[in-house]
């Protein structure tokens, strides 16, 4: 049966310009580069980050990959915003390992007409649309009012990484193939924290469940032990959590992990991990940071701390992802 150790632990703060979706991300957004008369090859929008495949002058084949279709949607880009051999210029940032791939940030089509395709909340970045979404009425003014709909995870990516020499040869022989989000798999907790799409909050009985918009994953903090026999509980990518209030705060442990990834180059985590969260509202956002113990690829604990943007209008959507239509993906990695 888990069981647990309650005791205070205090919110921790970076004080970072590193500030990105998903940590710094697969793309480095100070490696700029525009390309124009590029001819559209195909339009693929699907989960889990719409592609465009274009052709420039030169015969050269680029992938430039865009948001979720779900982002997508809510700024009014379809799946029949792009022509076939129509011709446009681009603006995005390549790859960080991948230098034939582009993230996509804003397109000029044949009849000069610009769209932004980058969004962000903490950058400023944000589109007319997603202010409409983003609502700043009635923001929540203390933590016990965490429940409702949140978007953004942002914040600065895992802190004080010392890896032992196992997670040093992993890291070394990763290959980004191996990443189950490519093959439509939830990436599970903690990684899920951080991703851009909405995050509801829910109090039901002895619960707080947080439904992530991202592969339609729940998770569920019991606030009092059920005194679950241990064949009950089954490891899951989610974990067992159990939380409760403390000083006006929801913190949160959790064990019980299956092996996977903290990040999309391949920082591993195994089943062994302990995670705790602790949840903060400050100013109207939503403040979470995490401690996590991983004795097996970490010398110390690892932290990092998320802000969420309160989102009263947002609508968690359905989520599609068939691996079939995925791609770049390879047979399972043992830590996946």
């Amino acid at each position: 049966m888990p069981k647990y150790l309650y005791y205070a632990i205090p919110i921790i703060l970076f004080f970072t310009n590193l500030s990105a979706h998903h940590g710094p991300g697969l793309f480095d957004s100070q490696d700029t580069i525009s390309l124009d008369n590029l001819k559209v090859l195909s339009w693929r929008y699907r989960n889990p980050h719409a592609e465009l495949v274009v052709q420039d002058v030169n015969l050269k084949t680029w992938i430039i990959e865009t948001e979720s279709p779900n982002i997508l949607r809510r700024m009014n880009i379809l799946d029949d915003f792009f022509k076939v051999n129509s011709i446009i210029t681009i603006n995005g940032y390549f790859h960080r390992t991948d230098k034939e791939r582009i993230k996509l940030e804003s397109v000029i089509l044949a009849n000069n007409s610009q769209t932004i395709f980058r969004r962000g909340v903490s950058d400023g970045g944000n589109t007319p649309e997603d202010l409409v979404i983003i609502g700043s009425e009635n923001k929540p003014v203390n933590s016990s009012a965490i429940f409702g709909t949140w978007v953004e995870g942002d914040g600065p990516d895992w802190q004080n990484l010392k890896p032992l020499g196992v997670t040093q040869q992993l890291l070394a022989n990763f290959d980004r193939r191996d990443d189950p989000v490519k093959r439509c798999r939830t990436p599970g907790f903690p990684r899920i924290v951080d991703q851009p799409l909405g995050m509801q909050i829910i109090e039901k009985d002895e619960q707080i469940i947080f439904l992530y918009e991202t592969f339609h994953a729940v998770r569920r903090i019991h606030m009092e032990d059920n005194n679950f026999i241990d064949n009950q509980i089954i490891p899951s990518r989610m974990g067992y959590s159990l939380g409760k209030w403390v000083d006006g705060k929801l913190e949160v442990k959790t064990n019980l992990l299956l092996p996977s990834l903290l990040t999309w180059d391949g920082h591993p985590m195994s089943s062994s991990a302990e995670v705790t969260e602790v949840y903060e509202v400050a100013s109207g956002d939503l403040n979470l940071s995490i401690i996590l113990s991983d004795s097996e690829y970490w010398e110390e604990p690892i932290n990092r701390s998320i802000s969420y943007t309160w989102a009263p209008n947002l609508h968690i959507s359905d989520y599609d992802c068939d691996p079939a239509l995925s791609r770049d993906w390879r047979i399972v990695n043992p830590v996946n």
